[in-house]
């Protein structure tokens, strides 16, 4: 087993403890039962990775730090998230006001995935609301995505989704009118572009969804729990297999102006 692995089974065993205690979806006769399931599990696998070494290599065996062994950034994203998402699991006795943010921008620690490498980066957007229907805002969106460690760039522009998914909480402790679930479809340009030699410029698309958390239930400051997202960009020249890609991310999202519904 290698220490991703493991690392990552523990921050799922985490967030399934805060959930189980906090979040009301399991009966209270039920909740030690799965707290002890969790925790063996949680402990087993501890265990099962004690035995081996961080490139998941016997622990018998000598141990060679290389570029390989290092832990994943997605594994790391996962974990913010993981922590992001059980700051959102405290109960509430009252509903907050519903409000609507009109113009924001976020801000997110990205892992790209792309060229059969994830290198860590950034996603720096912003989106305006131009129409809402109850519980749905249709927005305007930009990305700029900055990925260093393999040169890629990619500035995209299109159309979203967002929308206020009560009643998935409508039965549980979780608070209401805080969680946003969103999406969008986007195009633009992808670029390669290494410290030397001739950088690649390829028209391209960018998915993605994700979900929002605000714990100030003023539409002005809101977690970005996670996002996760597919990059179509075809020949940019980097080696086998394809230059499309997939991105996972956390981060900060700021309204800049709101108003209350």
């Amino acid at each position: 087993m290698k220490r991703w692995q493991n690392l990552l089974i523990q921050l799922v065993g985490l967030v399934g403890q805060a959930g189980n205690i906090y979040a009301g979806i399991v009966p209270a006769k039920y909740q030690p039962l799965v707290a002890l399931g969790l925790t063996v599990a949680q402990g087993i696998s501890a265990w099962y990775a004690h035995n081996y070494n961080p490139d998941g290599t016997p622990a018998s065996t000598a141990f060679v730090k290389t570029s390989d062994s290092k832990t994943p950034a997605a594994p790391v994203i996962i974990l913010l998230a993981s922590l992001f998402a059980a700051s959102g699991l405290r109960a509430q006795t009252t509903t907050p006001p519903d409000v609507s943010t009109l113009f924001a921008v976020k801000t997110t620690v990205m892992n790209l995935h792309i060229a059969g490498q994830n290198n860590p980066g950034t996603d720096l957007s912003g989106s305006y609301l131009f129409m809402s229907h109850g519980k749905t805002d249709f927005l305007a969106v930009t990305d700029s995505l900055l990925v260093p460690g393999n040169n890629f760039q990619g500035y995209y522009g299109g159309l979203g989704l967002a929308w206020q998914p009560d009643r998935l909480f409508s039965k549980t402790n979780l608070p209401k009118n805080s969680f946003q679930v969103y999406g969008a479809l986007e195009g633009g340009i992808a670029r390669n572009v290494p410290a030397s030699g001739t950088s690649t410029s390829k028209p391209s698309f960018f998915t993605h969804a994700g979900l929002n958390y605000d714990p100030t239930h003023t539409g002005k400051f809101s977690i970005n729990v996670v996002d996760g997202g597919f990059v179509y960009a075809p020949n940019l020249g980097y080696p086998s297999p394809a230059s499309n890609g997939w991105t996972l991310s956390v981060g900060i999202k700021l309204g800049l102006w709101t108003k209350q519904n």
